[in-house]
């Protein structure tokens, strides 16, 4: 007795529509594993990891004027101030001399009931400092730096405004002979 299989022949795209059809199928699986951190599908530059393999870590978002905002994952022991320098430091425009810049560095932690608390901050003026403190780090902490360039003036900015004032007291000394 001999068994005999229908053979089927695959063309190419018989083989697309079949790879597509698979890669629905397991979709809602992938889904429901929940969300991959190393993997970010928000941004490609949006999660940073900063430790090794086995590593004990902890996460911490950076947020405001610095070079890579995001969550950052760093080994346990890690200082704000590290943190800060991992996130690319603040980003800070060119200042002129009679420019103020101030730059206000705030550290919220979770509390229990998931509430941010104000742990620690630092404003600075014209200058950046090292941290007055540098707490360690714990998960789900919060690094916010603010940058905000206050642009003062110098007599060339006041002569166009001087200019037209006297151009208008000139005509309406004219008008008024």
């Amino acid at each position: 007795m001999q068994l005999s299989f229908p053979v089927v022949l695959l063309r190419p795209g018989m083989l697309t529509a079949l790879a597509l059809l698979c890669m629905l199928l397991a979709a809602p699986v992938a889904q429901a594993q929940g969300f991959d951190y190393n993997r970010s599908v928000y941004s490609a530059g949006g999660f940073y990891r900063y430790a090794e393999t086995g590593d004990l870590t902890v996460r911490a978002q950076a947020w405001g004027s610095v070079r890579y905002p995001g969550l950052h994952e760093v080994p346990q022991g890690t200082s704000l101030s590290a943190l800060l320098s991992l996130a690319g430091g603040p980003t800070l425009a060119e200042r002129r001399e009679q420019d103020d810049r101030t730059l206000q560095i705030r550290f919220y932690r979770t509390g229990t009931a998931g509430e941010k608390t104000l742990v620690f901050e630092q404003q600075m003026t014209n200058d950046i400092e090292a941290l007055q403190e540098d707490p360690v780090l714990q998960d789900g902490d919060v690094l916010v730096v603010d940058s905000v360039l206050r642009i003062g003036y110098t007599w060339r900015d006041y002569l166009p405004i001087a200019s037209v004032a006297a151009s208008a007291v000139t005509i309406l000394i004219q008008l008024l002979k």
